[in-house]
């Protein structure tokens, strides 16, 4: 009998236990809940990131490829007509973030003294093939809209001179479509701080209708290309970048380190970054380039501090409390009612023994 009275008397300890680890099970599946949502919220904020970058690389490399038709299908264009050109296609006006969209030609070694003096007579008297010197072949920047500022600096420069730009251009022609060069540094950068920049290079073919690669070099006329800052081109994109909480990396290719960076965010905002976070990585391909996209989402609490969490906590405990209370007085009332009965047995008890 004293046994079955310790036993009952636990139960309202037992029931405040058992309301604990159910609030403790419940929390936990609410938080792990709101981790998931959390993450997949962010993973698709990401993607439509991802999304909005590449399509507007797709409009991009459409306008050039129009630009390429329009040189393909012509026996000359003068600079003029070029400059009419972009301005009805409103080209510089609605690409986010490009320096402008010029024509490349292509010179083999005994069309270079022609040539120059073709563009001197056209009022550039100073004009030369950059950087000077005998090679296997050249190319020139002959038209590039706007045609004023930093872009000037452009006029004349041979890409194949240089390592990234050659590829690039090389790649665009064996595949015949949009190309975008690794990193590079634009030409139009001139002052102190040169922001990371690439090219989007679209090869123009003459006096051929079916383009195969065993042939292209033969029909190579030059490329139209479009150099753009990957500052102006992500903030034109998105409007400038506002958000103080996340942070988007692009590395060129697949490299991590700091001179794969082509964008960071934190150098138009600050990240107020913190020990809780979430991280995703995406990989946008375009035409054989690869860009990793590395974004970090930082939050100013952990989770587990979240009302949606403390509200199921408190909660759980608050009815687990209650619970007790009531499990408690239950006891108590059952005590005394145990008691009653008893007494009244040895009332009647004692009443039978007197007759």
């Amino acid at each position: 009998m004293l046994h079955r009275i310790k036993k009952i008397s636990l139960l309202p300890y037992l029931v405040l236990l058992a309301g604990f680890l159910l609030t403790e099970a419940v929390t936990i599946l609410t938080f792990q809940d709101l981790k998931t949502i959390r993450q997949q919220a962010f993973e698709n904020k990401c993607q439509d990131f991802k999304n909005r970058i590449l399509s507007q690389l797709k409009s991009n490399a459409q306008v050039l490829y129009n630009s390429a038709a329009f040189i393909s299908s012509s026996d000359s264009i003068t600079r003029d007509e070029w400059k009419l050109y972009q301005e009805q296609n409103r080209s510089l006006s609605e690409l986010p973030g490009i320096q402008g969209i010029g024509f490349v030609k292509k010179l083999m070694p005994g069309q270079l003294a022609s040539f120059e003096k073709l563009i001197q007579n056209e009022g550039f008297p100073d004009f030369k093939v950059r950087p000077q010197g005998s090679r296997d072949s050249y190319t020139s920047v002959l038209f590039i809209e706007p045609f004023s500022g930093r872009n000037l600096n452009a006029f004349g420069f041979d890409g194949y001179t240089e390592p990234s730009r050659r590829k690039a251009m090389m790649l665009a022609a064996e595949n015949n479509s949009a190309v975008i060069s690794d990193k590079v540094t634009l030409l139009q950068e001139t002052g102190s701080e040169k922001l990371p920049g690439t090219i989007m290079f679209v090869p123009v073919f003459k006096k051929r209708n079916h383009i195969t690669t065993n042939d292209s070099a033969k029909y190579l006329f030059g490329w139209v290309y479009s150099p753009f800052r990957m500052y102006d081109f992500i903030t034109g994109i998105t409007g400038g970048w506002a958000d103080e909480n996340l942070n988007l990396t692009i590395f060129d290719n697949e490299g991590i380190g700091s001179d794969a960076i082509l964008f960071n965010s934190d150098s138009i905002v600050d990240t107020k970054k913190t020990s809780h976070f979430y991280t995703n990585e995406l990989s946008l391909v375009f035409n054989q380039k690869t860009w990793k996209l590395h974004f970090t989402s930082y939050q100013p609490s952990p989770d587990y501090f979240s009302i949606r969490v403390i509200s199921v906590f408190l909660t759980g405990m608050i009815i687990s409390l209650l619970l007790f209370i009531l499990s408690f007085n239950w006891l108590k009332m059952k005590n005394k009612s145990d008691e009653i009965f008893k007494l009244n047995q040895e009332l009647e008890k004692s009443n039978q023994n007197k007759k």
